[in-house]
């Protein structure tokens, strides 16, 4: 197989997602529309599960990949990752081995959509970029991007199959992909877009919205009146967050956001973060969530003295409509910080009704040997398990981002101490963002981290969780 280019298929014919809030909407806009259409965030996912394949122990311990890596052989002995039948996505393959990402061993990936190969060719070809658009970073990262492993989240539609292999057993790997009730209004991903509109948002984030647009500002308590979206929220500080600075935030009245500033804003160490959804440098803080309001929206800052600031609203009245009729939820964080237990799970959030999961942002504490870290996530969404296989996986580095803190459009670890800046042990900041990959749910969900091995190493954690709901 030439290692220059990627076997191409055609798309097949299909109109892409609504292009606004739509009536009970089926499913979240797929494909590159995904991200073009960030501002559809809040629009509730009723015709769509997240599912997840993974290497993770089914033994209950720590011995994730090696014989849970391969679901079963295939064609030419091919190591099967993950396949479904009827219509879905593929979001976000995730894959690493020892040492530091170096995925040689694990040979050609393959991925067919629709009893077609849309992708096939060596994992690091793919990974590093040289099959060219749409396959380039950051819809691609190999492991020194990464830092430590490496991720493909070309978002891949298909209507009627999807499976993925590899040539060889990859060791440790995650597939985070969705599942939709019907294939109405969908097109089978087309590896011959190169969708430079929709990478350039991955990297600069997404537009301030439709208009008519206003400039709001405030000094410490920013209010809007009427009805309409937040899209941009700019936070001015002197310095850095001071420890204890936290943000609120108020819509109709619903206290919907009580969390540390700086890890709402991808980070509660201080670091540069430079991401799709969240910034922050200094001083200077950047937010970038839709979040709609039908009559009022307030947000404060406490813990920090002389903080401005600013937002864009979008007066556009079609997302505030959809939130009124039940059908969009208010932007929201459920943050939580302590010690953790011997042998229970790290509770992140716990939730009722409808609503999506769309980031964690964690400030962790632990021993220097970061063992804490190997703690499998589990999120449980209307009784259906995402089972991963750890805490540093989950959020898409590898051994301990082996290359360093990496700050990427989606995922990162933008900060990490270790017995120096006030952290006796080792003190790591992590985010990931799931826009294409979110996790809706209709009747609850429940989103745990072990914190080692069958939750045996003692940790201080603090975690904040972003989701849409009621």
């Amino acid at each position: 197989m030439a290692t220059d280019r990627r076997i191409l298929v055609p798309a097949l014919l299909g109109a892409a997602a609504c292009a606004s809030p739509c009536t009970a909407a089926a499913a979240g806009p797929t494909g590159w529309d995904a991200y073009r259409q960030i501002d559809q965030l809040p629009v509730f996912r009723t015709g769509e599960q997240a599912r997840l394949a993974s290497s993770y122990d089914r033994r209950g311990g720590n011995e994730d990949g090696g014989p849970w890596s391969c679901r079963r052989r295939v064609e030419g002995g091919r190591c099967l990752l993950a396949q479904h039948t009827g219509p879905g996505e593929v979001d976000s393959i995730w894959t690493t081995r020892p040492r530091a990402g170096d995925v040689r061993r694990t040979g050609t990936i393959r991925v067919e959509l629709d009893g077609r190969r849309v992708l096939d060719g060596p994992l690091t070809a793919v990974v590093a970029g040289r099959l060219g658009a749409p396959f380039v970073f950051p819809a691609v990262a190999n492991a020194r991007q990464a830092s430590g492993a490496v991720w493909i989240k070309a978002p891949m539609a298909f209507r009627q199959s999807m499976r993925i292999t590899t040539a060889h057993n990859p060791g440790y790997f995650h597939v985070n992909y969705r599942t939709f009730d019907s294939a109405d209004g969908m097109s089978t991903f087309d590896p011959y877009d190169p969708a430079p509109d929709a990478r350039a948002i991955l990297r600069e984030g997404p537009p301030p919205g439709e208009p008519p647009l206003e400039d709001v500002s405030g000094r410490g308590v920013l209010t809007a009146a009427g009805q309409g979206t937040i899209t941009r929220l700019r936070v001015t500080l002197p310095g850095r967050p001071p420890r204890g600075a936290r943000m609120r935030m108020t819509f109709d009245g619903r206290g919907t956001v009580n969390a540390p500033l700086g890890e709402l804003f991808g980070s509660g160490l201080p670091a540069r973060v430079e991401s799709t959804l969240a910034s922050q440098d200094g001083g200077l803080l950047n937010l970038r969530w839709p979040m709609p309001f039908t009559a009022s929206a307030r947000i404060e800052v406490t813990g920090a003295a002389n903080a401005i600031l600013e937002a864009t609203v979008s007066r556009d009245p079609a997302l505030p409509a959809a939130l009124a009729r039940g059908e969009a939820g208010y932007f929201r964080a459920t943050s939580r910080a302590g010690r953790t237990a011997r042998r229970r799970p790290w509770r992140v959030m716990e939730a009722r009704g409808r609503g999506l999961l769309v980031g964690l942002s964690a400030t962790l504490q632990g021993p220097r040997s970061q063992r804490h870290l190997e703690g499998d996530e589990t999120i449980v969404a209307d009784g259906r398990a995402l089972h991963g296989t750890g805490t540093e996986d989950f959020f898409e580095g590898g051994f301990y981002w082996f290359y360093g803190t990496r700050s990427l459009p989606l995922v990162g670890s933008p900060a990490h101490h270790a017995g120096r800046r006030g952290c006796p042990r080792d003190c790591r900041s992590m985010y990931r963002w799931l826009i294409a990959d979110a996790v809706p749910f209709g009747r609850s969900l429940r989103f745990t981290l072990e914190h080692g091995d069958r939750n045996r190493v003692a940790g201080r954690y603090s975690t904040t969780a972003l989701w849409y709901g009621r």
